[in-house]
């Protein structure tokens, strides 16, 4: 696809982020408080979206969401490097299934006594209801 390009969306943007999300059918809601990173294609509609969530001196990323119609086409990896091209501590709560696509962008599986209160806390509440893996981009810092 030509002429996509990233951006991050100010916080009084956060709403295009939500409507993203939902007509892709997910229940996610962008918060202002959260860094929101979205490519946009040619005619300026938003195609692929992700949340980062303040977490003490790090961020969480949320909701990496990619348009059906523009999958399989390397969207996630193009925002995910734009991301990662920001100065910034940055974890994920990765389904096991997803793990290589991450780690193919430099994350890895942190050594546990290395994992902050306001990430690992977060952490165990999800893994009750489903399976994750934690990762961290330790470049990114």
């Amino acid at each position: 696809m030509n002429g996509i390009s990233a951006h991050w969306l100010s916080p009084v943007q956060a709403p295009l982020a939500s409507r993203f999300y939902a007509a892709e059918g997910q229940k996610e809601r962008a918060r202002r408080d959260e860094r929101i990173a979205v490519l946009r294609d040619a005619d300026g509609t938003i195609i692929a979206a992700a949340r980062l969530s303040p977490r003490g001196d790090a961020w969480l990323l949320r909701a990496l969401q990619v348009a059906r119609h523009c999958q399989g086409q390397g969207l996630a990896r193009q925002l995910m490097q734009f991301v990662l091209s920001q100065p910034q501590p940055l974890w994920c709560f990765s389904l096991p299934h997803l793990q290589p696509f991450y780690r193919s962008l430099g994350f890895v599986v942190p050594d546990a006594a290395g994992v902050p209160a306001a990430i690992a806390d977060p952490f165990a509440a999800y893994c009750r209801t489903q399976p994750l893996v934690i990762l961290y981009a330790p470049g990114a810092d």
